[in-house]
């Protein structure tokens, strides 16, 4: 599980470098529009950007810096590309954006153990549940 939260870790990271760049980007391009004196409206346009690549570099800062991630134990359902579809024991249906390493030892209707991110939903790492961890679902 630790290469593969450290591969989750990097994405992550990969992430949060892009994010903000384009904050960086976005900014200079409001001041350059503000000394250009251009319409207000154009202006608070720009702003909308800013704030969502701010609320994404947060929200992945806080995921790397907590490490706090959640298990949950269910039934793979489908998957379909890289989008898995599980149900978990107490019923709820859940789904997750997976990378194709991580998929390759897993099928449908098999019990499963998932782990990740509390904030943006990564997934850290999936594995098989033996026999006897089985649940009903």
């Amino acid at each position: 599980m630790k290469e593969d939260k450290s591969k989750a870790k990097k994405t992550l990271q990969l992430l949060l470098f892009f994010s903000l760049l384009m904050i960086f980007n976005a900014s200079i391009q409001l001041f350059i529009n503000v000394l250009q004196e251009r319409p207000n409206w154009l202006i608070l346009l720009l702003l909308i950007p800013i704030s969502i690549f701010i609320f994404i570099a947060i929200i992945i800062s806080l995921d790397l810096a907590k490490q706090d991630y959640i298990s949950v134990l269910g039934r793979l359902n489908s998957r379909k590309g890289n989008l898995i579809k599980i149900s978990t024991i107490n019923g709820e249906r859940k789904k997750f954006r997976v990378n194709n390493n991580q998929m390759k030892n897993i099928d449908e209707n098999i019990d499963i153990e998932l782990h990740y991110y509390k904030r943006t939903k990564a997934v850290i790492n999936i594995e098989n549940v033996k026999r006897s961890d089985r649940f009903d679902g």
